[in-house]
């Protein structure tokens, strides 16, 4: 059922998508050969590969650098980690108890501070795996997504005309997304609203 859908999912994508079809988006040309060129990596590829998505920091979250799975269409898998703590960088070993509490230590948080925020699901969100039964768990549930999903949210979401927001759209994987999403206009500092993908790889 899960393959079914998927296939439906991406036949949707394409009807949408149809050459002479005007899609009022911004970025339209742009977006159009970037889909070109996604299409023909996901058919050399069964439709079967990895990709990485970083996220950035802001008021309420530490930056992120998740790994996405996806077999034969399907989100399968995501494990990724915190970048950094309050800007102490993530050992090359990972995240554990310990050195979550030496780098808290190293900018003098005092040590009551320290044991409240060593709660178990603290330490959980640093470094995390999901499956197929929990995906969502530790990482930001809106970017438990496919690229067929993404490159469908930028056309219904992101790229869509807005007085307030500027739409972003870049293509520096071999010309497949790499960057969609808006940003408040005029306000460059503001938060950035979307996906950022680093890297993209066939699964083998």
């Amino acid at each position: 059922m899960k393959n079914l859908f998927g296939i439906f999912s991406i036949l949707i994508l394409l009807f949408s998508c149809s050459k002479g079809e005007s899609l009022n988006i911004e970025h339209e040309s742009a977006y159009k050969k970037s889909l070109k060129k996604w299409e023909e990596f996901r058919s050399e590829n069964n439709n079967t590969y990895t990709f990485v998505i970083e996220t950035d920091r802001s008021f309420s979250a530490l930056p992120s650098r998740i790994t996405l799975t996806v077999e034969n269409g399907i989100l399968t898998k995501r494990n990724g980690h915190k970048m950094d703590l309050f800007l102490v960088p993530r050992p090359a070993a990972g995240w554990t108890e310990e050195n979550i509490r030496v780098a808290l230590t190293s900018i003098n948080m005092d040590k009551a501070r320290i044991e409240e925020m060593l709660t178990a699901d603290f330490i959980a969100g640093m470094e995390w795996e999901e499956d197929q039964n929990n995906l969502g768990k530790y990482g930001p549930q809106d970017l438990a997504m496919t690229i067929d999903q993404i490159y469908k949210k930028a056309k219904d979401t992101w790229l869509v005309p807005s007085k307030g927001d500027e739409a972003i759209f870049e293509t520096k994987n071999n010309g497949i997304i790499s960057m969609v999403g808006t940003r408040l206009k005029p306000h460059d500092d503001f938060p950035f609203n979307g996906v950022r993908i680093v890297s993209i790889a066939a699964l083998k």
